[in-house]
């Protein structure tokens, strides 16, 4: 009787591979040996009523016909009425719209990681954590458009990334001022056309922005929703942290930052932006207080009105094999 007989008759047992309780999951095709646990996106709530986010109308935008609400399972955010308005957000001015996350991140703990000596919980080490921040746009109209009651949006813009504070701000944040800062990733509305009349790939611009940056950005490709694009064309801008940097941990140290817009239906595309790696005096974090927040307003003091339709929003946190065991 051959073996494979013998097993149909349970006269042997087939080998089974058990996998040892104690060994953490990790992603798709990590080695064995070590590493820390694959961690995936977090989608976040794109209903403003949600406490996740506080709401922030500021200056102008207090003052003016500003919605903020989930209309057509989309974030919308209509700078409304018959009349153009000042929304300009630039360094302390703040005349648009912020979501803020209510509470800040504490780093470590987001990570999975526990808090080493000598650092405190909510003080973020991009060489042990990694952090990334997108958002997706509506992909019928573009990021940024007109709405019900006329306006083309031009100038109108959204910043993806970090609201950071001195102090802890006890659930309360808010924006504009001096003791506050705010930057990430970027797209404006560079010109008046509506999305779907145009083909100019310079209707929209994609980069950075921060307190300190004036719009460092550049065009290069059609968006979502312009006339004739296609799948693969931009529909998202997304802010990254570099795992490294190259000055002390100190209340001068700048850490460095990635931001621009890309595809997510060309998954290995490009991103679009401008100073790939880049460092201001906004990537002073030590110490500082973190919330994750969108600010959409006016990229300069031109008065505008128009509409901005965010489908997505998600954030990414991984622990990173640091230099050191953690």
């Amino acid at each position: 009787m051959g073996r494979r007989s013998r097993e149909n008759l349970g006269l042997y047992r087939q080998r089974v591979s058990k996998r040892p309780a104690d060994i953490p999951d990790r992603g798709p095709g990590t080695p064995t040996g070590g590493g820390n646990p694959y961690k995936d996106w977090v989608e976040l709530p794109i209903d403003p009523d949600n406490n996740y986010w506080t709401v922030l109308k500021n200056g102008n935008a207090d003052t003016s016909d500003v919605t903020v609400d989930l209309n057509s399972d989309h974030l919308r955010v209509e700078f409304g009425g018959s009349s153009n308005v000042n929304y300009q957000i630039q360094g302390s001015t703040f005349n648009g719209v912020a979501l803020v996350k209510t509470t800040h991140l504490n780093w470590w703990a987001e990570a999975g990681l526990d808090v080493p000596s000598g650092e405190d919980a909510h003080n973020w080490c991009p060489e042990a954590v990694q952090f990334k921040f997108e958002v997706q746009f509506d992909t019928t109209n573009g990021p940024i458009s007109a709405q019900s009651s006329g306006g083309n949006g031009t100038y109108l813009s959204v910043c993806a990334g970090l609201a950071t504070y001195a102090s802890d701000q006890s659930g309360s944040p808010h924006v504009g001022g001096t003791n506050m800062t705010w930057g990430g990733a970027y797209v404006f509305k560079n010109l008046s056309a509506a999305p779907s009349g145009s083909t100019n790939a310079n209707l929209f611009k994609s980069g950075h922005r921060d307190y300190f940056t004036n719009g460092l950005n550049t065009g290069g490709l059609k968006w979502r929703g312009q006339n004739g694009s296609a799948t693969t064309d931009l529909d998202s801008i997304v802010w990254a942290s570099v795992p490294l940097r190259n000055t002390d941990e100190s209340a001068l140290g700048r850490y460095s930052f990635v931001g621009g817009a890309y595809s997510q239906g060309d998954p290995f595309g490009k991103m679009y932006g401008s100073n790939f790696a880049y460092q201001t005096a906004y990537g002073v974090m030590q110490g500082r207080y973190c919330h994750p927040a969108l600010f959409i307003g006016g990229a300069t003091s031109n008065q505008t009105r128009g509409e901005v339709r965010i489908k997505k929003i998600r954030l990414f946190i991984q622990p990173l094999q640091h230099r050191v065991a953690l």
